[in-house]
């Protein structure tokens, strides 16, 4: 009655009609997923960190040594041998103290963002959309963990390090891009950048490069600028100070996005 009977054309793989069970069947191909080594590492043995909070964020140093984990309000960075170990020889409940680094706990909330510097000697965090950043020191067989903690008004989108881990770099709702000094005891604000006039909205994230001399700042609007951060130019620049470049235009290299690029030199 006009009605197409699909059944008569759907096939198997195979090319032969589903219902017709004497025909021969194309074998099963069971396909096993071969994870690398070190991504097991990663994964198969948190379960026996007993991480009884949420795991917010994860960053392994370059050098693949260390893992930093954003566990519930604390900031934890692990050896990753550990992970190894573990996996090789079996279950150690011995080996837990022996695997964490350093750790900073009791943070305002949930960590979301977790860095390390290339060099191994600095970890920063910060919270979703929160006001909080926090950066840790790191040094072998400490018996306490040097840290800095920082609240302020407007909310950060995001963090980043320098790679020798001696400036950390954030941008949010202030619509800024701020580099801090963060090697000693207190935070020294070295740049600060106004954002409105390129990006026309806040920071959503940042980056600096390999050698450390610039910083890429992402914006809500489809758009980034590139600055240069090399802090040998402090003298050489009338615009910064040791108290901050805010708003130094000459420190603009490019801006990139919708609309072109337009070189700022």
């Amino acid at each position: 009655g006009g009605r197409a009977k699909l059944g008569a054309h759907q096939c198997t793989a195979a090319g032969a009609p589903l219902g017709d069970r004497s025909a021969p069947q194309a074998p099963m191909r069971h396909v096993k997923r071969i994870m690398p080594a070190h991504m097991r590492a990663c994964v198969r043995p948190m379960e026996d960190l007993s991480l009884n909070a949420r795991l917010g964020a994860l960053a392994v140093s370059q050098d693949g040594t260390l893992i930093v984990l954003g566990v519930g309000r604390s900031l934890m960075v692990l050896h990753a041998q550990y992970f190894e170990e573990r996996w090789l020889k079996g279950p150690n409940p011995n080996m837990s103290d022996q695997a964490i680094l350093a750790q900073l706990g009791n943070l305002e909330n949930d960590v979301s963002v977790v860095e390390i510097s290339v060099n191994n000697l600095t970890v920063a965090a910060c919270g979703k959309e929160e006001k909080w950043a926090a950066v840790m020191h790191l040094v072998e067989g400490a018996t306490e963990v040097s840290s800095l903690y920082m609240t302020r008004d407007t909310q950060i989108h995001g963090i980043a390090l320098s790679p020798n881990g001696r400036y950390l770099a954030m941008t949010g709702r202030d619509r800024k891009a701020t580099v801090y000094d963060v090697s000693g005891s207190e935070w020294q604000l070295v740049f600060a950048f106004d954002l409105t006039v390129y990006l026309f909205a806040y920071g959503t994230c940042l980056k600096f490069s390999p050698c450390g001399g610039m910083l890429i700042v992402g914006g809500d609007m489809r758009k980034c600028t590139v600055w240069d951060v090399r802090v040998g130019k402090l003298e050489e620049d009338p615009g910064a100070s040791s108290a901050g470049a805010s708003g130094s235009d000459s420190r603009l290299l490019k801006v990139l996005g919708r609309g072109g690029d337009i070189n700022a030199g």
